[in-house]
Order: C-alpha cells, then structure tokens, then sequence
C-alpha cells in the first residue's frame, strides 16, 4: 500500500513540475517578413556594467524559418534577484526575423548569446515558444476589393 501511494506522490509531484515549466516559456508571435526586438540582452555584475560586445547568437532549437541578430542598445535595463538597478547598462536587441512561413507553425526556439565581457566570456539563453503566421496575401486583398466593388455595383 505504501508502495502505491509513494509510486502517486511521485507522479503527482511530476506531473506538476512539468506543467510549470511548460507554462513557465513565454510565447511570441510573427509574421512573415517582421523583424522584431525578441528580447534585449546585457551583462552586469551588481549593477556595473560587464559587457563588451557580442560574439555570436547561436540557434540551438527553432526552425528554419526564423533567424536571429543582434543590435547595439546603450540603455537596457537591469534588475538582480533582488532588485532593479538604478541605471540602464550597456548590452544588445536580440531581433528575430521570419522568411518563408507559408502556413501558421508553432516551434519552441533555443537562442544562446554568445558574449565578451570584462570579466571573460559569457553567454545568455534565451527560451520562448513561437507562433509564426504567413504575411497577408495580396490577392485577398484584391478579393476584398472586388466584393466592395461588386456591392457598390449592386446598390446602384
């Protein structure tokens, strides 16, 4: 009996685990042909600025639909466990782009910045679930047009 309640406590505790760090990834959404800020990315120790520069943005999971780079920020803002720094420090706009989506998707992306930093290298990882979606047609839009012409049409 014993051995059947711990076999469900353990499941149960499993279980539960899972689902938060299921809920935990944040989700992003894009279009085909965006380039959006994916999220900004420094190095600080106690508020002090540490970085340096970028050395690579590597996709570790994703698709082949998106890509990544990097954009010079001065001014990303900072925080610790504990608290938020008073100035903004140094560091880069992740930015993700979207090429060749022709049907909605939904992928988990792994992205690792790679970084130079006064104190050596380092690196940040970045985890998000992504929903991409085709960019508009224009032929629906002329389909559109077409519909408003024919009711214009209709009420004269």
């Amino acid at each position: 009996m014993r051995a059947i309640l711990y076999s469900a406590i353990v499941c149960a505790v499993a279980t539960s685990s899972y689902a938060q760090i299921r809920e935990a990834i944040p989700t992003f959404s894009i279009k085909d042909g965006e380039t959006l800020v994916f999220r900004h990315v420094s190095s600080h120790s106690n508020c002090t600025p540490t970085f340096r520069s970028v050395e690579a943005v590597d996709m570790l999971e994703g698709s082949d639909e998106l890509s990544f780079t990097t954009e010079p920020r001065p001014d990303v803002n900072a925080s610790t466990t504990t608290y938020a720094c008073a100035k903004p420090v140094p560091g880069v706009s992740l930015l993700i782009t979207a090429k060749g989506v022709t049907e909605p998707k939904e992928t988990i992306v792994t992205v690792r910045v790679r970084m130079d930093t006064t104190q050596g290298p380092w690196q940040n990882t970045v985890r998000a679930r992504v929903l991409m979606f085709p960019a508009t047609k224009p032929a629906a839009k002329e389909h559109r047009q077409e519909k408003q012409e024919m009711t214009q049409e209709q009420k004269q």
